[in-house]
């Protein structure tokens, strides 16, 4: 059986990805990955980045379980999580809910879809063509 097929361990990733998430939110202050970058710079592309790949992680577990519509499930547990993120770092010292951070989050879990439907729609048109 090939792991990475394996609807658990799919899953997990998607859970190990929401624990980082919750890990870094539970920090009163993130480190300055860049000193180039303004700090509401840093957190809006974090924010982005951070649910985007939540976004493939979800849609990837979702994918071998058969859902109907996973991309409408995936932005919902997006949607869900960065509520619940914005909600847990209202009891984090240094920290404050920002209703911007959920636009960010789901717009970036968005974009992750769009880039995964493109390249799957690009990947038919390549088979299809080979016929």
């Amino acid at each position: 059986m090939n792991l990475l097929r394996n609807k658990w361990v799919r899953l997990a990733a998607a859970l190990a990805w929401m624990g980082v998430i919750f890990y870094l939110s539970s920090q009163s202050r993130l480190p300055d990955l860049s000193h180039s970058l303004s700090d509401a710079l840093q957190d809006i592309l974090g924010h982005f980045f951070a649910y985007g790949v939540l976004a493939l992680l979800v849609y990837w577990a979702l994918e071998v379980v058969g859902v109907s519509r996973p991309a409408i499930v995936t932005l919902a547990v997006v949607l869900l999580y960065g509520l619940s993120d914005e909600l847990h770092q209202a009891f984090v010292p240094g920290r404050h809910p920002d209703p911007f951070d959920i636009a960010t989050d789901l717009a970036g879990g968005a974009v992750a879809l769009l880039v995964v439907a493109a390249l799957r729609r690009r990947r038919a048109s390549l088979h299809s063509s080979q016929r």
